[in-house]
């Protein structure tokens, strides 16, 4: 979907209410199915959830549902999937809507026209808010939205706002020294060494005998067993195979062109790199874009597909791996079968989405087909239980070379941190005496890099050994004060002493220039907080649940066909 709606929002000053935490967990049945923009299949949710004890009913629950919908296009500038994980997100934020929908009535919140013809200009570009009629045939009722779930959605929109106000007013009050030394502790710049104990440079010290990897193996003998293994029958639904439908609906959209050309000009010709990071000619920007529409395109109709084979597979309630092959070769669908994984290897070939193993250790004997769709980069997978593998121990001769691989590590390891602990207490007492931190390296022979100039607000640095975990030392580094250094922090291929070589203040300039817009966005940032924490206890005060795992989702009475 082109970025006309997502590159004109203007973020700092609208509230998007993204994701409202509640302690509770949001169920999907993969029996539970929406058509094409949402729209209800044969399957019909029985429960909701409730408030106040009351089940919320399907008059409330699902125009919030396509509200949510609504709202996720304006967040993203993209329509949500029909992966289960994007189903479960649109569940959870409907419930949420349902609630603060009746806040507001509860509340009495008026909603002027004024203030919804204001969110629309804010939402969408000046050309699109002038004409609804356009916005809505090009963009809503291709996705199943029409403009009465527009209209209900931007009044209700506009009352959340006016919600958050009322709700977060005390989160105003930022004073603005505090939001002076924030801002001037956050812009500090940091000039940091680490001192560096990596076990493999003590791999060669380490001695090993048959005895000594034989009482290693018996110690830890719960790492050599195989895991239990799944194989899974597996029906491809490749993008590539409804590239030339994709064609099709490209090149019906009349305004193709102006649509490519927006998305160019308003996400910016830097924005379009190639694979090393070059940046591409306009034409070949915008043949990008036209590709990248196409594909999405592709992979739309490639769930569709899969989709209605999953709607066939579950009105027949399928619960037999042999009536799955046989039903999807009468489609003329191939199906394949995966190598043996576990829950953490395997799967390694394809375009096998994480999900792709998650669903499939979800299957069961008794219900061993998925009937919902897994959407991979470029491929779509309906699957179904092929074979289950035991777990099984491996004896000591067949891991013997693992075994003293592992052993060798751990004790270079032991010996890694043994050295750092030594030096940091060296460097405490050395730094006592006067001594810097270089010479007390030196004199030790430890391997020290000095890290690049950082601040606290830093949260990524792509110039530092892979190996040194960033926010780890970020941490350490920015409660030190200058000429200190820290404790041993220990890490998975040893471990670090960090030590703070200089910290120098922000430049007034800087403050300048930057305090006002940091002190808006924090006032924001403390706005959503506030409502959060209103939102969180009114919650659990109206008692409001979201749908339970053991929440029936299809008729309890069917006749199964094998």
């Amino acid at each position: 979907m082109f970025g006309t709606i997502r590159r004109h929002q203007n973020w700092l000053w609208i509230v998007i209410i993204a994701v409202i935490v509640i302690s509770l967990v949001m169920f999907f049945s993969p029996d539970v199915k929406f058509g094409r923009g949402g729209a209800r299949s044969r399957a019909t949710l029985s429960e909701h959830g409730s408030i106040n004890g009351q089940p919320i009913t399907d008059k409330d629950f699902f125009p919030a549902y396509h509200e949510a919908r609504v709202n996720h296009f304006f967040r993203t500038g993209q329509w949500p999937g029909n992966e289960e994980s994007a189903q479960e997100t649109l569940k959870r934020d409907a419930v949420s809507r349902v609630f603060l929908i009746g806040k507001l009535k509860e509340l009495d919140i008026q909603v002027s026209d004024e203030a919804v013809a204001r969110l629309t200009y804010d939402r969408l570009p000046r050309e699109l808010a002038q004409n609804l009629g356009r916005f809505v045939k090009e963009y809503l009722e291709p996705n199943g939205s029409d403009m009465d779930i527009l209209e209900r959605y931007l009044r209700h929109e506009a009352g959340i706002q006016q919600l958050v106000q009322v709700a977060a007013s005390s989160a105003k009050l930022l004073q603005p020294r505090e939001a002076d030394m924030l801002f001037r502790k956050e812009n500090e710049r940091l000039n940091a060494d680490v001192a560096l104990f990596w076990a493999s440079n003590y791999l060669d010290r380490v001695a090993m005998t048959n005895d000594v990897l034989a009482q290693f193996y018996t110690n830890h003998m719960a790492n050599y067993r195989v895991p239990e293994r799944l194989q899974i029958d597996y029906i491809p639904f490749y993008s590539s195979n409804y590239l030339a439908n994709a064609d099709k609906l490209l090149g019906d959209r009349t305004n193709l062109n102006n649509a490519i050309d927006q998305e160019y000009y308003q996400k910016g010709p830097d924005s379009y790199k190639d694979d090393k990071g070059n940046k591409l000619s306009e034409a070949d920007a915008k043949a990008k874009i036209k590709e990248d529409a196409r594909q999405g395109f592709a992979i739309t109709e490639a769930r569709r597909k899969a989709n209605e084979f999953g709607n066939v597979l579950y009105n027949d309630s399928v619960t037999k791996i042999e009536t799955f092959e046989k039903l999807a070769a009468g489609k003329g669908y191939e199906v394949k079968v995966t190598e043996p994984f576990d829950r953490l290897k395997g799967l390694e070939e394809g375009d096998f989405p994480p999900s792709f193993r998650q669903k499939a250790f979800s299957l069961t004997d008794q219900q061993p087909v998925q009937f919902s769709p897994i959407t991979g980069s470029n491929t779509v997978y309906l699957i179904a239980l092929k074979r289950r593998i035991p777990s099984e121990m491996q004896p000591f001769d067949k891991v013997k070379d693992k075994v003293a691989h592992d052993y060798k590590y751990e004790k270079a390891q032991q010996m890694a941190r043994d050295e750092g602990q030594k030096f940091q207490a060296t460097v405490t007492n050395g730094l006592a005496q006067g001594k810097s931190f270089a010479d007390l390296a030196s004199a030790t022979k430890v391997q020290v890099i000095s890290v690049p100039q950082f601040t606290p607000a830093t949260s990524t640095m792509t110039n530092l050994d892979e190996r040194i975990n960033f926010r780890t030392m970020h941490g350490v580094a920015a409660e030190l004060k200058k000429g200190e250094a820290s404790s041993f922090i220990p890490m998975m291929d040893g471990g670090m002493v960090v030590y703070m070589r200089d910290r120098q203040p922000v430049s007034e300039e800087k403050v300048k220039e930057e305090l006002p817009e940091f002190i808006a966005k924090l006032r924001l940032y403390r706005q959503n907080e506030a409502f959060n924490q209103w939102f969180r206890r009114e919650a659990e005060q109206a008692r409001v649940t979201l749908p339970q795992k053991d929440t029936p989702a299809r008729p309890q009475a069917r006749t199964t066909k094998g």
